[in-house]
């Protein structure tokens, strides 16, 4: 009964019946028509039925082939139901035994996520809990003074130095590290403090140094100041000495001076007066030479005068005449009439006037 079982793997291909014969056909068929090489038209005629042959053996295979192939994808087929049945038999139990796994595995995996939580937690924790000791020291540091220098190192040797480090767990090293932190910074800041403390004190110091010597020298200034009002007051009476003797020089200067002033106006005033004199004798002249000459002048326009009257005489008649027979040019303006008119008019007597 088992060796009736087909064996898949063993199969021998050459030995299904669409195959028999084949092999052989084909080995007869290159006999029957070996290659022709063509010269002529005859040998290119017999060349294309060798070849029609040959590919006719080609194709007839290619066929067989697809009719074997046919056959075998039924049978996969086939084979496939077969295991789908097969299958439909363990696989509603097979997915019930996955699901109760995947809910164990997530209860699992739930459980794996909490520990990791917690553990994260923890770590966060200690972490916190160190930075927060590293701060608030730092803190300190921060606004450190010089005067609370010690009391923060005493501080430090009686709470942080002796802080239990096993509640750190693994993160013992963390927190040594900032405690290393610290007291570097401790040290540089203090440095500063005493840096600066050091020229506060140095400060004061020459503040003391410039206090000394600002009095010595207001001490100084105040013996020069009265040493030079003692000079001030020996310079101030000799000055009024000297003041009073150029007074004295300068009054007699000033008599002196006075006594020629008014000798000089003694002899301005005789000049003055000799001066007026004679311009006065030379105006009386010179008034009495103008009064001959403009008699003779107003006796000779008189004779003059008299001897043109009945000259002027005759022009003033002649006036007179034409006064009343002067034609005007006709002007529509009466404002330019008029201006012309008083224009004659005043020519007229003007004329008159000339010759009286």
């Amino acid at each position: 009964m088992k060796n009736n079982l087909l064996q898949i793997e063993t199969f021998d291909v050459n030995l299904l019946p669409e195959l028999q014969g084949l092999k052989e056909r084909q080995f007869q068929i290159v006999r029957e028509n070996p290659f022709v090489e063509i010269n002529d038209n005859k040998s290119y005629e017999e060349a294309k039925k060798v070849r029609t042959v040959l590919v006719t053996a080609r194709t007839d295979i290619q066929n067989q082939d697809k009719l074997i192939a046919s056959k075998i994808k039924k049978f996969r087929e086939a084979v496939a139901r077969v295991g789908e049945e097969l299958i439909s038999i363990t696989k509603p139990h097979e997915d019930k035994q996955q699901s109760e796994v995947k809910r164990w595995e997530e209860i699992k995996e739930q459980e794996k996520q909490e520990k990791i939580r917690l553990e994260e937690e923890r770590k966060v924790k200690i972490k916190d809990a160190i930075d927060l000791i590293y701060k608030k020291e730092l803190q300190k540091i921060e606004t450190l003074l010089f005067e609370t220098i010690d009391t923060l190192k005493i501080d430090w040797e009686q709470n942080l130095f002796k802080t239990n480090l096993s509640q750190f767990e693994e993160f013992e090293l963390d927190f040594t590290e900032k405690l290393i932190l610290l007291k570097n910074q401790f040290a540089s800041k203090e440095q500063v403090l005493r840096e600066k403390e050091e020229q506060r004190l140095e400060s004061e110091f020459l503040k003391a140094e410039r206090e000394k010597i600002r009095q010595e020298l207001e001490s100084l200034a105040f013996k020069k100041a009265r040493h030079e009002e003692e000079l001030q007051a020996k310079e101030q009476e000799a000055k009024k000495i000297r003041e009073a003797e150029e007074e004295r020089l300068r009054q007699e200067r000033q008599e002196i001076e006075n006594e020629k002033m008014r000798l000089a106006n003694i002899e301005a005033d005789r000049i003055a007066k000799a001066e007026a004199l004679r311009k006065e004798l030379l105006e009386a002249e010179q008034a009495a030479k103008e009064k001959a000459e403009t008699e003779a002048r107003a006796k000779e326009e008189v004779e003059r005068l008299q001897v043109l009257k009945p000259e002027k005489e005759k022009i003033i008649d002649y006036l007179e005449s034409i006064k009343g027979s002067i034609t005007l040019p006709l002007i529509q303006d009466e404002s330019l009439k008029k201006n012309l008119q008083e224009q004659l008019i005043r020519l007229m007597k003007l004329f008159q006037t000339q010759f009286q």
